[in-house]
């Protein structure tokens, strides 16, 4: 039986932490949602920062860029609550759906960002930062992220209480 040396690319890929890479499959997944407008529930938009979240936090953590870590959550969640608060949205009171009115690339950006910076936190990729830079600020970037994600998702679903109703089924993707 010829079984095929293993490569590098192979053993680097095994380091990258199990939950980590679910949890940015998961919000670049629940955040594809707006690249189709779909109609969907309001508490949909919990599940993208949920996770992004969840996966900022199961990444190991490099003591020496804490402030950093620190600094980023707070200057995504106001960075992404500006830009919840400039989406435009249509809502339906009586179902609980909402819709984003255009389409925005930078929920799925983020979301993407996020899961490069998992999946960039492996020790080939990390010791040839460290030796040419300082320790690789993988865990603050991608709490920047998620800082984003949450204040996002926070400032559309608390918009989306006050915004006008417009009637929309969730069952209707035709409807405009």
């Amino acid at each position: 039986m010829d079984v095929w040396p293993r490569s590098d690319d192979t053993r680097s890929m095994q380091e990258v932490a199990l939950w980590t890479a679910l949890f940015a499959a998961i919000a670049v997944g629940s955040i594809a949602f707006e690249l189709r407008r779909e109609i969907v529930p309001v508490w949909r938009l919990a599940i993208a920062p949920v996770a992004a979240l969840a996966c900022a936090i199961s990444m190991p953590p490099e003591p020496r860029w804490l402030g950093a870590a620190i600094g980023a959550v707070v200057v995504g969640v106001v960075g992404g609550s500006v830009r919840g608060l400039s989406a435009s949205l249509r809502v339906d009171h009586v179902w609980k759906v909402l819709r984003l009115r255009y389409v925005t690339y930078d929920g799925l950006v983020v979301a993407l960002v996020l899961a490069l910076m998992a999946g960039a936190d492996i020790a080939p990729v990390a010791s040839f930062i460290a030796h040419r830079l300082t320790p690789p600020p993988f865990t603050a970037i991608a709490l920047l992220c998620a800082g984003y994600l949450v204040g996002r998702a926070a400032s559309i679903g608390v918009r989306s209480q006050s915004t006008p109703h417009d009637d929309m089924r969730p069952d209707d993707p035709l409807r405009q």
